[in-house]
Order: structure tokens, then C-alpha cells, then sequence
């Protein structure tokens, strides 16, 4: 860790413990944007990263303001905590060594810290509307550097290690990736939170935040030149456009499955090459993605009871450790923890949903934003979906995945649990003091009495 790199984790690390819960919040986005994963030390083994150490404060604060004592269980934490544990021991069992045993627990903690971190600190729908304000003026400035960084192909985070210097050229543009180890994961980040700040600018005091977060999550995702990114971008918009059937979505996903299963019936190949259609339409690698799906069908037997570290004849692109190159989030749960891995994985998504389908049965016809928020959550979860059929993420995306996962269990759990009386204004349900001055950019940071 270099003498910028610890000034910075020191920095984050400490407004992370010391600011309202949604700054602290805001502090680990920072860590993540800002700190590429070769800022790290060693320390019997395990690699303590600026991010995992930024987190570890968040988590701390949460213990001596009580945040964590604070916390009502409900059915995602119970799903995530079970993911976490019997993936874990499902895999190093199967490899039955120290090594194995080190790397599970390594990212066991970024699951399960990433994930309770941000559930302490966003426990309710009003923390979420501040933190999504602020979260729209964070991202501006790595915008901005990646904007420069299209024209040039210089990544100025290669000072903290862990990056290539210069950026990969393609079709004539450079694939920006920021502090991010790809611009596949990179280009994720922005296209996953564009749902969101279309879902703020439909809260009135939240609307020019709302404009400039679009604007930053777009040219994030447009720098990456990435084709998967640009699938969840597009996805994120689709799911907002089916705003407007929100009443008949059971038709809707209902008529979606019997179309799938009659074109993989129609198709000669898979339905799962349709991936590699659409590539020969957009660009990108999504032949071998269909190939990824086909190999772990095919391999079935392999995998499923526990996983497998044996993929290295599954296709052609291979990692330098052998195996294959598993760009598919689902195939990975599959082949690091078998079927049951990959269905409790499945668990915490079925749940996500769940509770928000509920949580908007339950303020439809209250609040007019609030169902409308909630349905731009629910778009940023489908573009999530779509995009784990292109990526396994690998770096500090896993943190953005598992804020938003806390992020729909601390919405839901606040809606689900409030009165059934109407709601007849956001007023209601909003602390006085925290209603006033929400209209600009300084104010998404600005503490109030549930923060502190």
C-alpha cells in the first residue's frame, strides 16, 4: 500500500466511521470507485484491501451506534447468510486445503460484510432516497476521469497498482475501466445505477440529482465500450418502460417463459445461443458466452452435487490458473458450490423480488413516488440479472451487487413493517426535520436525526 493509497483509505476509512449513516455509506462507494484492489497488505494470509478495510469501519461504526442491535431480521438476510455459509463449506470441503480454506473465507467476509454494512446503514426507504442524492455526485468525478481517460487510454489509477497503465484499444476506442480491474466490471457499475437515479428523478426534491447521476451513469457505462454493460443498460431501461403494465406483469412473465421454451423447441441450437444472435447485432463476446451456458449443461454431472475446479476443457478462453473463463455469474455459484450454491444464490434473488412486489402491493395506491422508486430498484435488479449472464464479477463490483441487495432488504422491511393505515404524503412518512433543504446537491449529505 502506497503513501496515496493509505491517505485515502485512512480517509474513507475514517468519514466511513464518523459521518451520518448515508455519507458512511457514501464512504464505501468512494473506496470502491476511487482505490483500485492492489492498494492491500497481507496479514496471516488474507488480503486486507483498502475496500475490505473502508468496510470493516462501516461495520464498526455500526456496532457502537447500536445499528446492528438495531436490525429486524427479515428473509433476504436469512437467504444471504445461508448462501454465504454453505457455499463456503461446500468448497472448501471439496478442495480440502488450507489454500482453498483461506480463499473462501476471503470472500465470505466480502459477502457478508459488503452486504451487512450497507443493511446497517440503509435500514429504510428515506436513508435510501438521501443516500441514492448523494450517490449521484460521488460518481461525478470518476465520470469525468473517464471521459479523459476515452481520449487517451491512460488510466491515472495505475498509481495504486493492480491495473494495466494503459487501456485495452478496440474497434477504434479505448475500453475505459477506471479503478475497476475491467472495463466489463466498469462499465457494470454505470449501467446498474441508472435504473436508480431514473427512479430518484421521480422524487421532486431529488430531480437535479437525479439528471446528473444519469448523466455520470451513462458516460461510465459508454467509456467501457463494453457490449455487457450496454445489455444491462438497456435492460435497466426496458424494465422502466414496463412501468406502464406494472398491473399485468404476471401475464407478462408468464407469456416471456412459454416464448422461451418454444424457441429453444423452434431453434436447432439452444435458446441459450440466442446470446451469440444478439452479439452478431451488438458486438461482443456473447458466443462464448453461450458456450459457457452449453459446456456447464453438458458437464451437469460434474458440477452440480459440489462444484468443481475442473473446467479447464469447458472452452477455448481459458484463465491463467487453467481453468475456464466463467463469464456467466450463475455457471460460477454452479461450478464453486454445485446446485445447491447456485440455487440459494437464485433464493436471494426470488426474495428481492418478492419483497418488492409486496412492498408495492402495500403503497400503490398511498404515495406517488414510492411505488415508482421501488419499480426502478426492481429494473435495477433485472439489469443486475441480464448481466450476470455476461460477467462473473471479480473485483469491487461485488460490493455495488451486494449494496443493492441491502438496499432492497432495508426498503422492503420499512414499507412491509409500517401501519396499514393510507399514507396521504411522504410527509407522513418522513421525519420533520429531515424534509427540509433536499433540493440540492450539499444537502444529500447534510445529517439529520436518523443518521447519526
Amino acid at each position: 500500500m502506497n503513501a496515496l493509497g493509505f491517505a485515502l483509505t485512512l480517509l474513507f476509512a475514517l468519514l466511513a466511521f464518523c459521518l451520518p449513516r448515508r455519507g458512511a455509506a457514501l464512504a464505501v462507494v468512494m473506496a470502491v470507485c476511487y482505490i483500485t484492489q492492489g492498494q492491500a497488505f497481507i496479514l496471516g494470509g488474507f488480503h486486507f484491501t483498502a475496500i475490505r478495510l473502508v468496510l470493516l469501519a462501516a461495520l464498526a461504526r455500526g456496532f457502537a451506534k447500536g445499528e446492528i442491535r438495531a436490525l429486524k431480521s427479515n428473509p433476504i438476510d436469512k437467504a444471504v447468510l445461508i448462501y454465504a455459509v454453505v457455499s463456503a463449506v461446500i468448497y472448501i470441503a471439496r478442495e480440502a486445503t488450507l489454500d482453498a480454506a483461506v480463499n473462501r473465507v476471503g470472500i465470505t467476509y466480502n459477502i457478508l460484510l459488503s452486504y451487512f454494512t450497507f443493511r446497517c446503514l440503509l435500514p429504510d426507504y428515506a436513508e435510501v432516497k438521501k443516500f441514492l442524492a448523494g450517490l449521484a455526485v460521488v460518481i461525478v468525478p470518476m465520470a469525468l476521469i473517464l471521459v479523459v481517460e476515452s481520449q487517451n487510454g491512460t488510466d491515472v489509477f495505475y498509481v495504486f497498482g493492480g491495473i494495466a497503465a494503459r487501456d485495452e484499444f478496440r474497434d477504434g476506442h479505448y475500453r475505459c475501466s477506471a479503478a475497476f480491474r475491467s472495463s466489463i466490471t466498469s462499465g457494470t457499475f454505470g449501467a446498474t445505477l441508472l435504473p436508480l437515479f431514473v427512479g430518484l428523478f421521480w422524487v421532486k426534491e431529488h430531480r437535479l440529482n437525479a439528471i446528473v447521476g444519469i448523466a455520470a451513469a451513462t458516460l461510465i457505462t459508454m467509456t467501457s465500450r463494453s457490449s455487457g454493460p450496454l445489455l444491462a443498460y438497456g435492460a435497466g431501461i426496458l424494465g422502466l418502460l414496463c412501468w406502464k403494465f406494472h398491473a399485468h406483469m404476471r401475464q407478462i412473465r408468464r407469456g416471456f417463459v412459454i416464448m422461451i421454451v418454444a424457441l429453444h423447441l423452434y431453434m436447432k441450437a439452444p435458446v441459450w445461443f440466442l446470446m451469440g444472435r444478439i452479439s452478431d447485432i451488438v458486438g461482443g463476446g456473447g458466443w462464448h458466452r453461450a458456450e459457457i451456458v452449453d459446456a456447464a449443461v453438458n458437464h451437469f454431472g460434474l458440477w452440480w452435487m459440489a462444484g468443481t475446479n475442473e473446467t479447464g476443457d469447458w472452452v477455448a478462453t481459458q484463465l491463467m490458473e487453467g481453468g475456464a473463463d466463467l463469464t456467466n455469474q450463475f455457471v460460477a455459484e454452479g461450478v464453486n458450490a454445485g446446485l445447491l450454491g447456485m440455487a440459494l444464490f437464485i433464493l436471494i434473488l426470488v426474495r428481492a423480488f418478492r419483497g418488492l412486489g409486496l412492498s408495492m402491493g402495500k403503497v400503490l395506491d398511498d404515495s406517488p413516488e414510492t411505488p415508482k422508486l421501488l419499480w426502478a430498484i426492481g429494473a435495477t435488479l433485472f439489469a443486475t440479472i441480464v448481466n450476470f449472464f455476461s460477467v462473473s464479477y471479480f473485483d469491487q463490483i461485488h460490493v455495488i451487487w451486494w449494496l443493492l441487495v441491502a438496499m432492497i432488504a432495508g426498503v422492503t422491511s420499512d414499507l412491509l413493517q409500517r401501519p396499514d393505515n393510507p399514507l396521504e404524503g411522504e410527509a407522513e412518512v418522513e421525519r420533520p426535520e429531515e424534509l427540509a433543504g433536499q433540493s440540492t446537491f450539499g444537502s444529500a449529505f447534510a445529517p439529520g436525526s436518523v443518521s447519526q
